[in-house]
């Protein structure tokens, strides 16, 4: 899912990461328009705790056996 976002995907509007437990806690650090995220329950409670922070408008799709991330940025 990562290729084809990178590849098919304006990057100013949005970035698909794929990665382990700590690239995603790094990055949730950082003001989103939107989350988007694939992966285990409990990598998705802790996405949702971060999008809490600055009120992030969060879809998750938990359970499932990949993690991935999407963020989505607004224009202004």
């Amino acid at each position: 899912m990562c290729k084809l976002i990178a590849k098919y995907m304006d990057p100013k509007v949005c970035c698909a990461i794929g990665g382990s437990f700590d690239e995603t806690n790094k990055l949730l650090k950082y003001r989103f328009d939107h989350i988007f995220f694939t992966g285990s329950t409990k990598i998705g409670k802790v996405v949702l705790r971060a999008a809490a922070e600055h009120l992030t408008p969060t879809t998750l799709e938990m359970g499932g056996k990949r993690q991935d991330l999407l963020g989505f940025f607004s224009r202004s």
